[in-house]
């Protein structure tokens, strides 16, 4: 054995080791056949820069989406010439910073077709070799859909919300800052800034009825709450979300929409105000007519006349109530109650009322009470006053009076109308006070806490009504 046979049998002999499967050329990759059958499949197309042109290569669908015939040209002023004009120099400049040596080397980019107008993504990457190689698809049904729930979500004033549950992201609509005015940079993608703007008197609510509907397996979400807007202030929104589910039934995204009912809500505080004003105006006026009718009534012995009185006192009562109606029984010019009183006395072909004074709001009480007042006055001096007789006339003037006793200028202001009575027949006080001088003496002073005031002068009677302003624009519930 020769010393260069010994030295190569010494030691144990150790084979070359077998490459493993993924190790060999090619091994790993999906066939050839198999890439072009999921090409296909995905409705791709193919392009590849030419070596030696440096126009682009392009396979059957990418010249059937781009309107090439199979033998037409492909360089770039053919292919951009099949781009819509507005877009063309934004294709052309994706081209050369792709192809630039000095830049990432990736296309990405979508544009609209000329002619029938369709949107392709052109996608691709610079080799080694310098080519550019990539897909074109056609992505026109995306773009429209996007487009339609652009559209739609800025038609709406609905506040639309996108949450990603797996990782918190949140995307909202324009409607956001529309309806609350929140500038896209003052809003954090996360579900905890939305949580965040929701009052902290409803939020614990809130979260537990999320968490109900996406771990208990719901479909749908609603609740209110008030949300906070941008300058601080609170809106009372509907908030209501769709869960979707992944295969496995495990929530992956919510779309919520958010709509602000703050003016709903105020709507309905004051239609429950005045149903309560309502009753309470209604239960009022029963008692008012009660006791009209009891007075009215007592010790009568002439039913006939006794009935026209009393119808004649509703009436008022009831011309009172239209004026405050007018105004949903908040406040009533003194000159319509005055001229609502006093209607069916009035010649309007030769006046013998005349009225006069400044503009002065009654609250709904105190008009009650005046029309009430004004009238009995106008009955009494019908039958026996200066509306009696042909010559006859009566002044009715108004006028707030300022400060009075503590001197000028000092203390509450006053309210004070005056009746009197000209060119009548001599009045005397009569010898019994019926319901009707009661309830001038009585129901206005109790009403606004003031005066009343009677003098049966010879030549009429004269009949003042004083009380604080304060109380006859808004007296006490």
């Amino acid at each position: 054995m020769s010393a260069e046979s010994g030295r190569r049998s010494r030691g144990p002999r150790v084979r070359p080791k077998a490459a493993a499967p993924t190790d060999r050329p090619g091994a790993g990759r999906p066939p050839e056949d198999a890439l072009r059958a999921a090409v296909e499949a995905a409705g791709l197309g193919l392009f590849e820069q030419d070596r030696g042109s440096g126009g682009l290569v392009l396979d059957a669908r990418a010249r059937l989406l781009m309107a090439l015939t199979p033998d037409a040209s492909a360089d770039d002023a053919a292919l951009l010439a099949g781009i819509h004009p507005e877009d063309r120099a934004r294709v052309a400049d994706a081209l050369a910073r792709a192809r630039d040596p000095a830049g990432p080397g990736l296309l990405d980019v979508e544009y609209r077709t000329d002619g029938a107008e369709r949107w392709l993504a052109a996608r691709g990457r610079r080799l080694e070799d310098g080519r550019l190689a990539g897909a074109i698809e056609d992505v026109t049904a995306r773009r429209r859909a996007e487009e339609r729930s652009r559209l739609l979500s800025r038609a709406t004033s609905d506040a639309i919300r996108d949450w990603d549950l797996a990782g918190g992201h949140v995307a909202w609509n324009e409607a956001l800052g529309t309806a609350y005015g929140y500038r896209p940079d003052a809003v954090a993608p996360t579900a905890a800034w939305w949580i965040a703007q929701i009052h902290p008197g409803d939020r614990t609510r809130v979260e537990a009825s999320l968490r109900e509907a996406i771990e208990g397996g719901g479909e749908f979400w609603s609740d209110e709450y008030r949300f906070r807007r941008a300058d601080g202030s609170y809106a009372d929104v509907l908030d209501r979300g769709s869960v979707i589910r992944d295969a496995r039934g495990r929530a992956a995204r919510m779309i919520g929409v958010m709509l602000d009912i703050s003016a709903r809500k105020r709507a309905e505080e004051r239609q429950q105000l005045l149903t309560g004003e309502l009753q309470h105006r209604v239960k009022n006026t029963l008692a008012l007519v009660q006791a009209i009718a009891s007075q009215t009534l007592r010790n009568t012995t002439d039913i006939d006349s006794t009935r026209e009185v009393f119808a004649a006192r509703l009436i008022s009562l009831g011309r009172a109530h239209d004026i405050l109606t007018q105004s949903s029984w908040t406040a009533a010019p003194v000159a319509d109650v005055v001229a609502g009183a006093l209607g069916v006395h009035r010649d309007a072909g030769s006046p013998r009322i005349h009225v006069g004074g400044p503009d002065v709001l009654l609250g709904a009480k105190s008009a009650l009470s005046l029309a009430l007042v004004l009238h009995e006055l106008a009955t009494n001096a019908a039958k026996y006053g200066a509306l009696s007789g042909e010559a006859g006339h009566v002044e009715v003037r108004w006028n707030v009076v300022e400060g009075e006793g503590q001197g000028a200028g000092q203390g509450p202001a006053r309210f004070r109308l005056t009746w009197s009575e000209h060119d009548g027949p001599a009045v005397v006080p009569p010898a019994r006070k019926g319901f009707g001088s009661r309830l001038i003496e009585r129901s206005f002073a109790a009403e606004t806490g003031g005066s009343v005031s009677l003098t049966y002068d010879r030549a009429g009677l004269r009949c003042r009504l004083e009380a604080p302003l304060g109380p006859v624009e808004d007296p006490p519930q």
